[in-house]
């Protein structure tokens, strides 16, 4: 029997229960508490907190929740995202940076991804294999926690020629001048030691625990030819697909010197988790998401280095593991919370002790320790301590036929506090980015923000988003301005019909290539918006195809924008039909444009030539420069000002 100890959570709840309506900082605040794991021996929890308007590592031992034993702030204008025990005294964090480089092309600014190394006894931080002129890249690159060697792990990482200027200028490009490569990386220095070397071609090394390696995967853009080799030699082909813009599954371990497990579309449409037998060539399925939902992602045991299960999303992330002692107790953890949605974050070496993730429909997120001797979980921390479920607004999934007759799964938020029969209300249209992502029914701080404000927040997902099945992704490909932008006005206006949107004050808002679509939305004649705000968004699809296809040779980058822009990436005079920028006298709403300085995803250009247009049209727009953060709104003040302009500018425009 599981026992619950929720006393934290009824405080908290009685404490925001006299605050009409929350503060703004209550949804722009930074997770008070994110990416929490706990150690291999059980003895400390690492977790990520605010701290001087960002994100800092916290230490703590285990039952001590009051008091880190550590803070460890992130490298000077880095932003932190996962984390992951290496070792009992070893804290992994990802983090990343902005950098700009002059080359012989003039100063060229990329996104540089880390793994940083925390010795959580000396309190010491380094960045792994920066010794080694070596890009160490995300937690995703680890290969192997060594158990018996706490000292060391092995790990993947990009070798560059730093004595070549141009090597940075063609990270974007045809990736010359790197190589992936098996490094054994020091946990407690920036050195290591490398064990194989890949090709120009190589995307990802398959290795034993030691570090050597069981197959080496190669994917040639240009040729669009992707191959799996045994070993490391090249030679001894198992796989290979032609003619594959993309790559065509990717692998995510073995099982065995001759079996691989890859994450990969079967025959019924849906990804799913699938056996690569290298001594016969055969692929045969292993594991399938329930209700014809694409599996997300694989879950490995760090310490038996076994594919445990698998994660997944319809409404919510929920996870289901092959592991029968993992799978008792995450089902016992379903039963013992049965209205919210649960997830295995971490264990101990000796599965005695869990963390656990818990969110709802109208809970925005904790992390709880479980101790399976005792049966008891134990809340630790929220992700949104001032926001109790009484103050989380209502959220409601739907469907709604398009005009070619597809069906558009969406999700709807409703007013905080209000009757969802009492529309219809003010309505932000919010379509996510990608293009190729989704929306789901957890925590949004932006929709979760607008709703308590008082307005309902549409977010589709339009055809060519993922989770839904290939044929529903592949019916986006060509459609990046055309079938894409028809789903979101559809929904928009099926949302009108069914009483909920009040079609005389709606509003388009995205960020990324939902910035994009937002603009879009305010180009159409079939819709009529207040307003439009668009946030990091693609404004220029011909300098955005200039961008993506600079160097000249391809890479798997603009193979996979030309699946969704289709013949239209090379044809200006149609990308030109589908630029926000290009066609700035069709606005005739008011136009909120901000754009983050150090953006490397949508490049900062792409908010002046839109500024510009606007300006030539004589439209009403405002234009806010975001200084000292990149495209993911990392920090505390980018958030909080993003959200007061959007408060302002939907209560001048929207009421």
């Amino acid at each position: 029997m599981i026992r619950t100890l929720v006393a934290a959570c009824a405080v908290l709840a009685a404490a925001a229960a006299h605050a009409q309506t929350p503060p703004r900082e209550a949804y722009t605040h930074l997770p008070d508490m994110a990416a929490a794991e706990i150690s291999p021996n059980g003895r400390m929890i690492a977790a990520y907190r605010p701290h001087e308007g960002t994100q800092a590592l916290f230490i703590y031992n285990t039952g001590e929740m009051t008091e880190p034993v550590r803070v460890i702030k992130a490298p000077e204008d880095m932003f932190l995202s996962g984390l992951t025990w290496a070792s009992d005294n070893y804290v992994l964090m990802q983090a990343r940076e902005t950098r700009k480089i002059q080359t012989m092309e003039g100063m060229f600014t990329f996104t540089e991804s880390v793994v940083v190394s925390v010795d959580v006894e000396r309190g010491k931080a380094n960045v792994l294999l920066s010794g080694e002129r070596v890009f160490s890249g995300s937690l995703g690159n680890i290969l192997s926690y060594l158990p018996d060697d706490p000292e060391h792990i092995i790990m993947l990482g990009l070798r560059y020629d730093a004595s070549s200027a141009r090597s940075f200028t063609r990270v974007n490009a045809s990736g010359g001048h790197f190589e992936l490569a098996v490094f054994r990386a020091n946990l407690g220095n920036s050195g290591g030691r490398r064990l194989d070397t890949g090709s120009d071609n190589t995307i990802d090394l398959v290795t034993h625990p030691d570090g050597s390696v069981i197959a080496r995967v190669n994917y040639d853009p240009e040729t669009r030819v992707y191959e799996i080799f045994r070993g490391s030699s090249g030679f001894d082909s198992v796989y290979r697909k032609e003619d594959t813009p993309i790559r065509p599954f990717t692998v995510v371990g073995a099982l065995d010197d001759s079996s691989l497990v890859v994450d990969a579309y079967g025959e019924d449409g849906f990804s799913g988790l699938f056996e690569l037998n290298m001594d016969e060539g055969m692929i045969e399925r292993i594991a399938t998401a329930p209700d014809g939902h694409d599996v997300d992602y694989a879950i490995v045991d760090p310490f038996r280095n076994e594919i445990a299960g698998y994660a997944y999303r319809d409404d919510f992330s929920r996870q289901h593991y092959f592991d029968e002692e993992l799978e008792k107790y995450r089902a016992a953890l379903d039963k013992a919370l049965p209205d919210e949605h649960v997830s295995l974050t971490s264990w101990t070496r000796d599965r005695k002790r869990f963390l656990v993730y818990a969110e709802g429909p109208r809970f925005s997120g904790s992390y709880s320790l479980f101790d399976t001797e005792t049966g008891q979980l134990e809340v630790i921390g929220f992700n949104r301590p001032m926001l109790p479920p009484e103050k989380m607004a209502q959220v409601e999934a739907f469907e709604f036929e398009a005009r070619d007759g597809m069906t558009i799964p969406a999700y709807v938020t409703y007013p905080l506090n209000a009757d969802p029969a009492s529309g219809p209300f003010p309505t932000v249209i919010l379509p996510h980015g990608g293009p190729e992502s989704r929306d789901t029914a957890g925590f949004d701080w932006i929709a979760q923000f607008l709703a308590s404000r008082g307005y309902a927040v549409l977010q589709p997902n339009f055809r060519g988003s993922s989770g839904y099945g290939a044929d529903f992704r592949d019916a986006g490909y060509g459609q990046w301005g055309a079938a894409m932008i028809d789903d979101i006005v559809d929904s928009a206006n099926a949302m009108a019909a069914q009483g909920i949107a009040d079609p005389q004050r709606m509003c388009a808002l995205g960020a990324s290539y939902g910035g994009f679509a937002a603009l879009s939305l305010g180009m159409r004649d079939d819709l009529a918006l207040d307003c439009v705000i668009s946030a990091n968004g693609v404004t220029h699809l011909p300098m955005l195809a200039s961008e993506t296809l600079a160097g000249g040779n391809p890479t798997e980058g603009t193979n996979y924008l030309k699946l969704y822009m289709g013949d239209r990436i090379t044809d200006d005079a149609r990308l030109r039909a589908w630029s926000p920028a290009l066609n700035a006298a069709a606005y005739d709403e008011p136009v909120l444009l901000v754009h983050a300085e150090d953006d490397t995803t949508v490049s900062y250009d792409h908010a002046g030539v839109m500024r510009a247009a606007l300006e030539d049209a004589g439209a009403d727009f405002d234009f806010v420069t975001l200084k000292g953060d990149d495209h993911y709104f990392a920090s505390e003040r980018s958030r909080e000002e993003f959200a007061a302009l959007v408060e302002s500018f939907l209560a001048e425009n929207l009421r």
